[in-house]
């Protein structure tokens, strides 16, 4: 079978029965030579370059070319946020004028009538998101924008 044969519909003739089993037990691959087609589709449907398939000594490499670079830290934390309500972007709001303030002063400044534990979990989204910090614990706790 030749580079090109894998291209079009082929039969499946597997180098390493044992990694062949493992990837068409996941799904990765078919038993009857569909697998780089697949790949090959599933790069156009993602506009990503044709993967490039060689042959060396006794075995076979596939190359998947990216448009850009792939890095494990995300380019913008905002990307990765998920969509605030209106009530956390309005605490966000109250945060930025002043330095620190406590859930029950946040809970005063807001426009609509919020219960104090609705606040907390509010504030507490935040600070998981990393837009807020927490100072201190219990009763005395601050909040700070970031």
């Amino acid at each position: 079978m030749s580079i090109d044969d894998l291209k079009k519909p082929h039969e499946s003739y597997p180098r390493n029965e044992d990694i062949a089993t493992i990837f068409y037990k996941r799904g990765w691959v078919e038993g009857w030579g569909t697998g780089t087609l697949r790949m090959i589709g599933y790069c156009e449907k993602n506009d990503t370059p044709e993967p490039e398939f060689s042959e060396y000594s006794s075995g076979f490499a596939v190359t998947f070319r990216f448009k850009e670079a792939m890095s494990t830290v995300p380019k913008s934390t905002h990307a990765l946020q998920p969509a605030l309500t209106a009530r956390q972007e309005q605490i966000l709001t109250i945060l930025g004028t002043t330095n620190t303030m406590s859930a029950t002063e946040i809970q005063g400044r807001l426009s609509s009538k919020t219960s104090l534990r609705t606040v907390q979990a509010d504030l507490t989204t935040l600070k998981n998101t990393a837009l807020v910090e927490q100072i201190g614990k219990g009763p005395t706790t601050l909040w700070k924008k970031r």
